[in-house]
């Protein structure tokens, strides 16, 4: 365990991991997307937006509809903690929320920089458990779990049917699936071209792949239809219903949706 987080990344992937998490550590640095201040922590998603507000307000999004889809009400009386587990939890802000409503939280992802990473669960009061796993081997966890949230990652796992059907694997009977950041580019041309910039830049300078493993970093209509016919609810953000009016006939934008899938109570 180094500065809380356990590490569940065996030695192959550590030698890919290892140079591509110091060169991203570095060139997020560079571009101030770090967040420095142990204080603002506590406070996130809120204490996020004068840093980054367009990112931060998503989160912000994120967090109510979580908070309208699932059962995450503070524990106490006859409500019992929640067994949840957070894929692609980032710096953990949303575990740290949950973990403050009294739930049994386990946050997941690879990158742990204590202030871009599951580093950062050194600077929450209200503790959960961080573990850095490679989000394609989910069933490295121990389940069941009542809430499973897939944190705007969904782009980023390698096959996308494969990686939902561990997570339903890993679900109590009448356990919830919410996927959270479904950007869905009908023509992707343009974040193809954004993604190729980025990555030439990030080579040019590190001598390193931008993504340490073969995703795309998006999802388009064939994802749209994995997770449909995976059985995933597929609904668009009421608070961006605006954007994706404004969306709509241009198909280089993305179209703005989250998703749930909940499993039966009798586990079938």
């Amino acid at each position: 365990m180094v500065d809380g987080v356990r590490t569940a990344v065996n030695a192959d992937l550590s030698r890919t991991l290892d140079p591509f998490l110091k060169a991203f550590r570095a060139y997020r640095n560079v571009a101030g997307e770090r967040l420095l201040e142990p204080g603002m922590y506590n406070r996130l998603p809120e204490s996020g937006m004068d840093h980054d507000p367009g990112l931060w307000q998503l989160r912000k999004i994120d967090l109510e509809i979580i908070t309208q889809l699932s059962r995450v009400s503070p524990v106490g009386g006859d409500r019992r903690p929640l067994h949840i587990l957070d894929v692609g939890a980032w710096n953990g802000w949303l575990s740290h929320r949950l973990a403050a409503l009294g739930h049994d939280v386990t946050s997941t992802d690879v990158f742990t920089d204590a202030h871009d990473g599951l580093g950062a669960v050194q600077h929450y009061p209200a503790k959960f458990s961080a573990v850095q796993a490679d989000q394609e081997r989910l069933y490295l966890f121990d389940g069941p779990y009542d809430l499973i949230v897939a944190q705007r990652c969904m782009g980023y796992m390698v096959d996308v049917q494969r990686s939902l059907e561990q997570m339903k694997g890993l679900l109590a009977p009448g356990g919830t699936i919410i996927l959270t950041g479904l950007n869905i580019f009908r023509n992707p041309s343009s974040i193809r071209k954004h993604f190729a910039q980025s990555a030439l830049r990030f080579t040019e300078q590190y001598g390193l792949p931008f993504f340490f493993k073969n995703v795309k970093g998006y999802l388009d209509i064939d994802d749209q239809r994995t997770l449909e016919h995976c059985g995933v609810q597929l609904l668009p953000y009421p608070q961006l219903k605006w954007k994706n009016f404004i969306s709509g006939p241009f198909k280089r934008k993305p179209l703005y949706y989250y998703g749930i899938w909940h499993q039966p109570l009798n586990g079938g």
